[in-house]
């Protein structure tokens, strides 16, 4: 079972629309939400799943049609660098 068949079926169709309006592929959206959620934990931070898809989904739309595409878990940490989390908080 996929990470994303374990989320609530709201989450779920979230991510879905989300990924459907890029072109990253599925493997890309899991290793950018492990990157996300590992920099949050190193951290000391924690987000809700409607945070993380917004903020990867931002992360992506900024690429555009932008040939060849990003690696996306790439450009996750380091727009979380540049940026941070504003909506992540504090374990």
């Amino acid at each position: 079972m996929s990470w994303l068949e374990q989320l609530e079926e709201t989450e779920m169709r979230a991510w879905q629309s989300v990924m459907n309006r890029h072109s990253f592929d599925f493997n890309e959206w899991s290793e950018a939400r492990e990157r996300l959620a590992g920099i949050l934990k190193s951290n000391n931070l924690k987000a809700n799943e409607q945070s993380v898809i917004s903020y990867i989904d931002c992360c992506a739309e900024s690429v555009g049609n932008v040939h060849p595409l990003p690696i996306l878990a790439n450009l996750v940490e380091e727009f979380y660098h540049d940026y941070g989390m504003e909506s992540a908080e504090y374990i």
